[in-house]
């Protein structure tokens, strides 16, 4: 066999080998490709209960366990989606038009809270490097606020407006209310695990042709809650016509 025969063999043994090691590496790279590092923060509000945090630089999304509701705030419009998957239910509306208090009542006033902060020193809250600042918005805040978790401003102003917590351009991880810096604090929002995962890369996506609504309330609340508060509504109005005299 003659010198160039041997050398295009070569060659054409070395193209196939490299041709099997990308086959080989193909699904790997199309599964980091379907992927992204993600925040995942476990939390808990009294008031409301327990909320599952998806945390990027560009994307919010809280989901409710048990009440089955999820909301999605994320770049470039920043619009704020909620939505019930068991109903196809949507309620969608601008950041600046949005605020915790209307989950349950639509009339609510939607505020960004600001004050002035003081700054108290660091804190560690569920593993996380925070900074706690204390707000004074007639009664004291004490919020504690991740210093890793980098994102942007419209996202760490959504999760403090669905938390209805003074803004401080940073995740919460932590917030109390007391009466004074040393005193203990009722606990208005609470962190019991925060890390970092590798995440379905359309965790973000929202959802398509589902049935919008006015009103969050219509969605935050199901089926049979809203069934529930309507039975007990007829039942007040048939109590109190009850003993009422004919004109």
């Amino acid at each position: 066999m003659r010198r160039t025969q041997i050398t295009v063999l070569l060659s054409a043994l070395g193209l196939i080998a490299s041709g099997l090691q990308c086959f080989a590496k193909g699904p790997a790279m199309v599964k980091a490709a379907e992927q992204r590092r993600c925040w995942i923060i476990d939390q808990n509000l009294p008031i409301r209960g327990r909320y599952i945090l998806t945390v990027a630089a560009d994307a919010v999304k809280a989901s409710s366990p048990t009440g089955g509701y999820t909301f999605i705030c994320r770049a470039p419009d920043w619009q704020v989606h909620c939505f019930r998957d068991s109903e196809k239910l949507e309620w969608q509306g601008s950041l600046d038009s949005f605020d915790g208090t209307r989950l349950a009542n639509p009339t609510a006033v939607a505020k960004k809270r600001e004050a002035p902060a003081k700054f108290m020193g660091g804190k560690t809250i569920a593993g996380q490097r925070c900074t706690a600042i204390m707000h004074d918005r007639g009664a004291l805040s004490i919020t504690c606020a991740a210093d890793e978790i980098k994102v942007a401003k419209p996202a760490a102003e959504f999760v403090n407006r669905f938390y209805c917590l003074t803004d401080t351009g940073k995740i919460p991880l932590s917030s109390v209310e007391c009466r004074t810096p040393q005193s203990a604090g009722k606990t208005i929002l609470e962190t019991k695990n925060c890390r970092q995962e590798l995440v379905a890369a359309n965790i973000f996506d929202l959802p398509k042709q589902y049935r919008q609504t006015k009103t969050m309330p219509q969605v935050v609340f199901s089926l049979a809650q809203k069934d529930e508060m309507s039975g007990a509504l007829m039942d007040i109005g048939f109590r109190s016509s009850i003993g009422k005299s004919k004109p």
